[in-house]
Formats: structure tokens, sequence, C-alpha cells
């Protein structure tokens, strides 16, 4: 076995890294002065220096092998490019802090760098400019590495956490914390009205909390608008009358609610549940409210009376209930094994009956009242032919337990939200995987679209509530207001499909 030995200036090398074809060895010394800081670049063939670099900090090769990117010890946020064939200094540029490891994106256009702040910076390798930041981690941050492709950034720090950061274009718009008065507090429900210009979140309770507090906010500004407080536990679900001039709510305290949503006084309470109320919703006109509940039971109320008008018994927990769009069926779903449920309410009878195979989390009428579309607490979709009782599409959305669906108003996309923090949207005719969308940290409780189908609003147990760019037009906007530079023609080419770069306003 062949063998080379380097001896050089070096006290002790402390760090090394072969070139990518393997044909150099960059090393780097233990520091004591400034005067030991010399990183060498040796030929693996000859034993020969190839470059000579004092009063470094650091240094790493180009992922083409040509180039060493170097920092300096006396000026710690300076750094240089140097060419290895000519030994020339090519670019240097100014970083925002000391140098620290340095991992280059697989294309050599961008490095990442992690700071004693905690913050991962990514830069132009020519340039010097910087492209972003990556803000989050709460102690030193040790190393920055690019995913072989380049989509990605890991991160590791002396808060004990990687980080995984997702470099592709970012959706989330506004983040709230509709709740940030109280401690422990997870957002367990959300609902639009129907002209989208507001939208109410309510929170979880837990041992030691003895109240549920609604908020409505304005989703423009992110203003909070009403705090509806009353509910002597969890809120489970929330929505909104057809004209949006009053708010339903269910809870944990074994009541219905329903409050003004322009002076938000309490309107009705309505009591008849013997255990939890987990499910809700307003009949298309308006008129009625129906209700589902952990005692096997649901019932349909006078909306403005607070009368109990109909009780129909399950077979189980009723986690989902649905109105059809002429408001004449109700269809019921339960949390274990019992079927999905249809009533027709002008009758009053039970006209059809169907197992899903899945618990039916949520329920959703198409419009033309022809289908209904279940998503399954296990992670299912499905979409029934009402008149055959037959599916005629399934797809399965996540394996981790599902909590939040929802449909978009133009009836072609169902987004799903699961125990594992993601958002995932899907075609609903083919069932393919659109969009998935991370950025919480808790389970996934609620979706909403927006009613013009342009965001996804998502509520979680991290106790935030998160607006989803989903149209283009926004996309782009918002993915501009975020560069910190100009694009370059190329990248315009590239991520805007543009012959050139769109004139400045």
């Amino acid at each position: 076995m062949g063998q080379l030995t380097f001896v050089g200036r070096m006290l002790g090398v402390t760090e090394l890294y072969f070139s990518p074809d393997g044909s150099q060895l960059l090393l780097m010394p233990e520091a004591v002065s400034a005067e030991d800081r010399v990183v060498q670049i040796v030929d693996l063939e000859t034993g020969e220096e190839v470059l000579t670099l004092n009063g470094v900090t650091q240094g790493t090769f180009t992922p083409d092998g040509s180039r060493v990117l170097a920092g300096e010890w006396l000026v710690g946020d300076r750094v240089s490019l140097w060419d290895l064939e000519t030994g020339v200094e090519v670019a240097r540029h100014y970083i925002g802090g000391e140098l620290q490891r340095v991992h280059f994106r697989p294309d050599g256009a961008l490095y990442a760098m992690g700071g004693f702040d905690g913050i991962a910076t990514i830069y132009d390798a020519e340039t010097g400019v910087e492209v972003m930041q990556l803000s989050g981690h709460e102690d030193i941050l040790w190393r920055a590495h690019f995913s072989p492709d380049g989509t990605k950034l890991a991160t590791s720090s002396a808060d004990s956490t990687v980080r995984i950061w997702d470099l592709g274009p970012s959706y989330e718009l506004l983040t709230l914390e509709p709740f940030p008065e109280e401690r422990e507090v997870d957002v367990n429900t959300i609902a639009f009205n129907q002209d989208g210009t507001m939208l109410a979140a309510g929170n979880q309770t837990y041992v030691g909390g003895d109240s549920g507090t609604i908020w409505i906010w304005d989703p423009q500004t992110g203003e909070r608008i009403l705090e509806l407080a009353g509910h002597d536990n969890s809120i489970n679900r929330l929505a909104f009358s057809p004209d949006g001039s009053r708010l339903a709510s269910t809870s944990a305290d074994m009541t219905a609610k329903v409050w003004d949503t322009v002076t938000g006084e309490l309107l009705q309470t309505m009591t008849g549940h013997e255990k939890s109320l987990l499910s809700l919703a307003y009949s298309p006109d308006g008129s009625t409210i129906a209700t589902t509940g952990e005692d096997y039971m649901a019932i349909v109320w006078d909306a403005t009376t607070g009368e109990i008008l109909e009780q129909m018994p399950t077979t189980d927990w009723a986690i989902s209930i649905a109105y059809s769009p002429d408001g004449a069926l109700l269809a019921i779903g339960g949390i274990f094994e019992g079927p999905i449920t249809i009533y027709d309410l002008i009758n009053g009878e039970m006209v059809q009956q169907f197992e899903n195979g899945d618990y039916a989390e949520e329920l959703f009428f198409s419009a033309d009242g022809e289908r209904l579309i279940v998503g399954g607490t296990l992670g299912s979709v499905k979409v029934w032919d009402l008149a055959t009782a037959e599916p005629i599409q399934e797809f399965r959305a996540h394996q981790n337990r599902t909590w939040g669906y929802a449909i978009s108003p133009d009836e072609k996309m169902i987004a799903s939200g699961s125990t594992n923090n993601l958002v995932r949207l899907w075609d609903l005719q083919s069932g393919e995987r659109l969009l998935t969308l991370e950025g919480h940290t808790g389970a996934v409780t609620d979706i909403e679209f927006s009613p013009d189908d342009r965001q996804l609003v998502t509520a979680s147990f991290d106790g935030t509530v998160r607006f989803w760019v989903l149209s283009p037009e926004e996309l782009v906007s918002l993915a501009e207001s975020r560069l910190t530079r100009d694009l370059t023609e190329a990248e315009c080419r590239q991520f805007l499909h543009l012959d050139g770069c769109p004139d400045s306003p």
C-alpha cells in the first residue's frame, strides 16, 4: 500500500478535505495565533504544494475542484475565491459575520454557512451577495449542508436540534398565533365565512384550563375583530351561517352556541347532548344547525330559537356531518366501525347506509349532490356515487392519523392534514398529489380553503394558524417580495419562464 507524508509549517492538522476528483488535499491547521493559520493544498501524486494561503480561518473546495473558498483570520467577515491553476484571487467579498463551516450547493452557484447567532446564511458564490437567511436555531449553528439535489439545507446546532429547510418556493404568506396570551393552547378548529372576510379560530384546553375561547380575525390584515368567550371547555368545531351574520360553535362542555358576528353577542345556547359535541353544520338556507356528539346522537336544531327539531341515533361517536346542497339530506359519519348514514330530513327517514372502511373524519357533498367525498381518520380519501353506493375514487393521503380535510370551492382539489405535521393537496379526480406544505411543528387539526380558491389556511397543535398562497400570481408576488437581490437573466428564464427579466418598476 502506497503512502505519502506531508510536512509543513502547521502545528497540527485539525481538518482536511479531498478535492472532488481526489487529486488534491486541503489541510487546515490547529489555531494558536494568526501566524499559525496556514491552509495548504497539496497535489497527492507529486506531494507538492499547489497553493498556500496564510492567515485564513477555513477553506473548502468548490464542487468542480477548480477553486478554493477561504476566510481570513484578521478580517473575520472577508472571504476570497482562489483559482487553483493560477493561484490568483479571483473574487473577494464580505459576509455578515465570522466565517464558519462552509458548504457549497452541488452546482457551485451558492454556498451556506452557519453563525454564532444560530442563523444559516446562503450567499452567491461569484458575487458574495446574500441570497437568504434561515433563522430558527436557538444557539450556535455548527454545520450547514445542501442536499444532493440542492433543494434542501440541513443545519445542526448547539441547541441540540437538526433542522431541514426546504429551499424551493415558499407558499406560506402569513402565520398567526390566535391565543398568544394563553399558555399551552392548541388551535383546534377554524372556519371562513362565505365571502372570506372573516376567519374564526377556536382553542383546545388542557388540564388547568377551564374555558374555550373563539377569536374572529380579518384574514387580510391579521387583525383580531372579536373575542367570543362563554364555553367551559375545548372548542371542537365552528361554522358560519350562510350570510355570515352568525357563528355556531360546539364544545366539549356538551353545548352548542350561536354568536352574532357583528356585536359578539351570545344569541343561543343549545343543550340536549349528554356528552362532548364533536361536529356541526349550518343548513344551506341557514334555518337549521346539525350537531353530533360522543353520546351516539345527531340533533337538528332550529337556528333561531334553539329548539330541537330532529334526533337521530348513531351507532358510534358521530364525528362528521354534512348537509346536501339542497338541504334535504344529512350525512353522518363515525369514528369507529359504524357505517356512513344518510337521512332524508323532509320525511325524517334513513335512506342510505354504506361501509366506508375508514373512520369518517370529514364529509363533503358535491355541488350537484350526486357524490359524497369522505376524508378518513386513517388517511384515506374516497369519493362515493350516491346512486349506486359505490366508490368511484380512492387514494391514501397520509399514513398517519389525519384530522383535517377541505375541498376547494371548484371541487378540483382536496387538502389533508396529519399528525406528521404535513399538509398535502391532491387532484380529486386523478388522486395525484399536487403539493406538500411543510412548516407546522405540531399535528394539523383543521384546514380551510379561502372562498376564492387562492389560499389555504391550516390550524395546528403548534398553536398557529398559517396562510398558504395557492394562486400562481400571488406566489410570484410573494417570491418577489422575499428576494434580497435581483434575479439574473438566466434565473428569470429558469424560474419565471421568461425570455429575460422584466423591467424594474
